[in-house]
C-alpha cells in the first residue's frame, strides 16, 4: 500500500505541473479542450483511491488522517479535483460558480415531494425551510435588482435581457428604440413637474417615457394589449414545438386537452413577460404623483421592479421555483459584475470552494 500511495503521489505531482504549464496564455484554447476530458478522469482515479483507502484501513484506526478519510468520498474527490476549473477563461468560472451555488441551494431547500406521510409529519414538526422567504419573493427581489442594474449599472446587465427589455417597452420608449433617451433622463434623476401647463403632460418624465399618448392608464392598456400579442408570437411556437418534442403520446392520445394546456401555457407564460416589463414602467407613473420630485431617483426604480414582477403569480407553484432560482443566479451574476467594477476584493481563484 506504501509503494502504490507513492505512485499515486507522483502522478498528483505530474499533474500538478502540467496544470501550472497550461496556465500561461499561449495555452487558452488547449485549456478549455481539455478540461471536459480531465475533470472526470480524475475526480474517478480520486474517488477510487479515496474507496480503496477506505476499505483496507480497519475501524478501529482513530488518527486524524483516518478521520478525513471517513468523509463522503464523492465530496472529497468533487473538492480535489475542482482546481481543474482554473482552465476554464474567468468569465465562464464566475458564470459556472453562480449555476453551481444556485443549483446546489435549490436542491437543498426544495420542498420534499408529495408523499401523504411526509406530509403528515411535516405538520406535526415544522421545517428549517418554512422559515425561508417563499419563491415568488425571491424572484421579485432579484427582478428589482436586475432592473436597477440595468438602469444604472448597464455593463453589468445581460445583454439579451436589455435587448428584450427594450424590445418589449416599445409604448414606453417609442422614438428611441436603442433607449440612450430614456435612460439619460432616468440616469440624470430630473423628475420635476413639467413647468410648462401648455403640455399633455404634468410630469415630465412621462413626457418622455409615453409622449404621443397623454394619458398614463392610456398608454399602459395600449402597451399591455400590444406587448402581449407580440410575446404571443414567439412563445406560442416555442411552446409547440416543446409540446410535439416531449408530450407527442398525450397528444396523440388526447388531443384536445393537450392544445388547451399549451393555449393556456403560452398565454401565462406571454403575460408574465409582457406584463412586467410593462408594469415595471407603468409604475414610474404612479410613483410619480406618490413621491417627492427629485427625491429617492435612483432607489425608486427597485419598487418598480418589484411591483412590476408580480405577474410571477400567474406561473404554476413549481414552474416558479424553478424561475425565481434563474432570475436569483442572474441577479447574482449582475451584483458581482457590479462588486468588481467597484473594486470589490475577492479570494483568488476561489472558484474551486464554491462550485463542489
Amino acid at each position: 500500500m506504501r509503494v502504490s500511495g507513492q505512485v499515486e503521489a507522483a502522478v498528483l505531482i505530474k499533474l500538478a505541473l502540467v496544470l501550472r504549464i497550461l496556465s500561461k496564455s499561449k495555452y487558452k484554447n488547449l485549456r478549455l479542450a481539455l478540461f471536459p476530458t480531465l475533470l472526470p478522469l480524475i475526480y474517478r482515479y480520486i474517488f477510487r483511491l479515496l474507496a480503496a483507502y477506505r476499505n483496507v484501513l480497519p475501524s478501529s484506526i482513530s488518527l486524524p488522517w483516518d478521520l478525513k478519510l471517513r468523509v463522503n468520498p464523492r465530496v472529497v474527490s468533487a473538492l480535489l479535483s475542482s482546481p481543474l476549473l482554473l482552465l476554464l477563461p474567468p468569465g465562464l468560472r464566475v458564470q459556472l460558480a453562480a449555476f453551481s451555488a444556485t443549483s446546489a441551494a435549490a436542491a437543498i431547500i426544495s420542498k420534499p415531494s408529495s408523499d401523504p406521510a411526509s406530509s403528515q409529519s411535516r405538520r406535526k414538526s415544522r421545517d428549517w425551510r418554512d422559515f425561508l422567504p417563499p419563491p415568488w419573493l425571491v424572484y421579485v427581489s432579484a427582478n428589482a435588482c436586475l432592473l436597477w442594474i440595468c438602469l444604472f449599472e448597464e455593463h453589468a446587465f445581460p445583454q439579451g435581457f436589455g435587448n428584450a427589455l427594450l424590445h418589449y417597452s416599445q409604448w414606453y420608449n417609442p422614438d428611441h428604440p436603442d433607449g440612450t433617451k430614456i435612460y439619460g433622463i432616468i440616469r440624470a434623476g430630473d423628475y420635476l413637474v413639467n413647468p410648462f401647463s401648455t403640455l399633455p403632460h404634468k410630469y415630465a418624465l412621462c413626457q418622455a417615457m409615453h409622449p404621443h399618448e397623454p394619458s398614463c392608464v392610456a398608454n399602459h392598456v395600449k402597451a399591455l394589449i400590444y406587448e402581449l400579442a407580440s410575446a404571443t408570437t414567439w412563445l406560442g411556437p416555442l411552446g409547440a414545438l416543446t409540446t410535439i418534442a416531449f408530450k407527442r403520446r398525450k397528444l396523440l392520445s388526447d388531443p384536445g386537452l393537450t392544445l388547451a394546456q399549451w393555449a393556456e401555457s403560452t398565454l401565462r407564460n406571454s403575460a408574465v413577460v409582457a406584463g412586467s416589463i410593462n408594469a415595471s414602467w407603468g409604475m414610474t407613473c404612479v410613483l410619480q404623483r406618490l413621491l417627492p420630485p427629485n427625491k429617492f431617483t435612483r432607489s425608486r426604480w427597485l419598487l418598480n421592479g418589484f411591483f412590476g414582477s408580480m405577474w410571477i403569480f400567474l406561473v404554476p407553484s413549481a414552474r416558479m421555483f424553478d424561475l425565481a432560482a434563474y432570475i436569483a443566479r442572474l441577479a447574482m451574476l449582475s451584483t458581482w459584475k457590479v462588486y468588481k467594477s467597484r473594486g470589490g476584493k475577492s479570494l483568488k481563484s476561489g472558484f474551486p470552494f464554491v462550485i463542489p
